[in-house]
């Protein structure tokens, strides 16, 4: 199962900041924000990290931007907003500067839950706090979004500022582009979709060119299957500014191998490592394609470099087992499978190539313990039960074959297809119990 992927070439058309002290000792610090919107110049050195938000029912979303940069004291001025308030300073000096504002309780405040739900590590720079005093300036940038700016105040029991938080909050506008691109991101983090289709397709009809808006759409068409659609997204992306990446290539590559076209997504692979030599997986997955098609040779020096990379790479094991699979070296495949199960004893995937070692060597003893330990790691492993079923139906064992055959397509149904060419099952197929099984199931 291919994992989430952080996209490396997000580009945002967001500015925010977050300032915030422990002590009234800053510990983050951001350049001054600047007069009016309020927009931060961060120093090129600073780490940034980004997280969004989408807590408000009518289609509100929030994009914050986290600063860890060192505090360095002599550095005059660096964490005053444009209006002089700075941490510790007195909540009067904030509503002489800024005006009345809105008081807010810290636990309804979105910026704060915002900052909780990406790290729990920023919540004891929250500990004392007492309420929030915000501002809000509504405007549309040049591209038609329409977003408020909010500046928050988070004052503590002592009526001092214990953390100041800059975020801009984007509305739905006619022209919101980013708006239907972060709704899109969002279902995609979330796993749905074909909803985050639906929104980057609006996104990409108001501009486009919007770059990350093809890379996320080809990546959820892929979690789709839709890998021939997902290999044209990419391939749109690579030619717009910012999408000819090494991450892009590699997307591509992945998409082009479950199509089968493993050539093509060898060459996708190397310009990928052309781009960016660092990138573990890269080599990894083309070590795969290589073995597709049969090179073994160049294979192995694939995942041999995984290892010289990163020594307790899983996949890298596997895929030296797997050269040796399909070579019908099940001896020798089941060294490199254990030494993936040694490195991660939850791996699921060196467990099903172990079993299918011990399965073709006709290993059935060791083949059933192995499935149940597959069983005890996830309890509804559907191939375990199956390979059980093939197990016993071989031994004749009609009760446990039966049994495991009825609890494999109860989770899965597509095992009825593989049942219809199974020849472990050749002298079960008249039998009633097997055949009530299938219907039952179809039904």
């Amino acid at each position: 199962m291919r994992t989430k992927r952080i996209l490396e070439t997000i580009v945002l058309l967001i500015i925010s900041a977050i300032i915030i002290g422990k002590n009234y000792q800053p510990v983050m610090a951001a350049e001054k924000l600047s007069k009016g919107d309020f927009t931060a110049k961060i120093n090129e050195e600073t780490e940034t990290y980004n997280f969004y938000d989408d807590l408000n029912e009518a289609g509100e979303g929030t994009i914050l931007y986290v600063y860890n940069k060192d505090y360095d004291k002599s550095e005059k001025g660096a964490i005053k907003t444009s209006r002089g308030i700075y941490i510790g300073s007195k909540s009067s000096a904030v509503t002489k500067q800024y005006g009345k504002g809105t008081k807010g309780n810290l636990l309804k405040d979105t910026a704060y839950i915002g900052i909780l739900k990406w790290s729990g590590d920023f919540s004891p720079y929250f500990k004392n706090v007492d309420y929030v005093l915000s501002y809000d300036y509504e405007d549309k940038s040049k591209q038609g979004e329409v977003y408020t700016s909010r500046l928050h105040f988070y004052i503590d029991k002592n009526e001092k500022v214990a953390a100041i938080v800059f975020s801009r909050n984007y509305k739905e506008g006619k022209k919101s582009k980013l708006y239907y691109y972060n709704k899109g991101n969002s279902f995609y983090e979330s796993g749905n979709y074909s909803a985050a289709i639906a929104y980057l397709n609006i996104c990409i009809k108001i501009d486009d060119e919007y770059t990350d808006a093809y890379i996320v759409k080809g990546d959820s068409l892929y979690y789709l299957n839709r890998f021939s659609e997902a290999v044209e997204y990419y391939d749109k992306a690579i030619k717009l500014p910012l999408g000819d990446t090494a991450y892009v290539y590699y997307s591509k590559g992945l998409a082009l191998y479950f199509s089968d076209k493993y050539e093509e997504s060898i060459n996708a692979f190397d310009i990928a490592i052309e781009k960016d030599s660092s990138f573990i997986d890269v080599y990894n997955r083309k070590g795969y394609s290589l073995i597709m098609i049969g090179n073994y040779d160049d294979a192995r020096k694939m995942f041999d470099k995984v290892l010289e990379m990163q020594p307790d790479h899983i996949g890298a094991y596997n895929g030296k087992g797997d050269i040796y699979y399909y070579q019908d070296q099940y001896i020798a495949a089941i060294e490199y499978y254990d030494q993936a199960i040694s490195k991660d004893p939850t791996d699921l995937t060196a467990y099903v190539n172990k079993v299918l070692c011990l399965y073709f060597s006709n290993n059935y003893s060791e083949c059933l313990i192995l499935c149940d330990k597959i069983i005890d790691i996830d309890v509804n492993y559907a191939f375990a039960y199956y390979t059980k079923s093939k197990i016993y139906a071989i031994q004749k064992n009609e009760v446990e074959f039966l049994k495991n055959f009825k609890k494999a397509v109860e989770i899965d149904l597509s095992y009825i297809e593989y049942a219809e060419t199974e020849e472990a099952f050749d002298s079960y197929r008249d039998s009633g119990e097997f055949i009530k099984i299938i219907t039952i199931s179809y039904k």
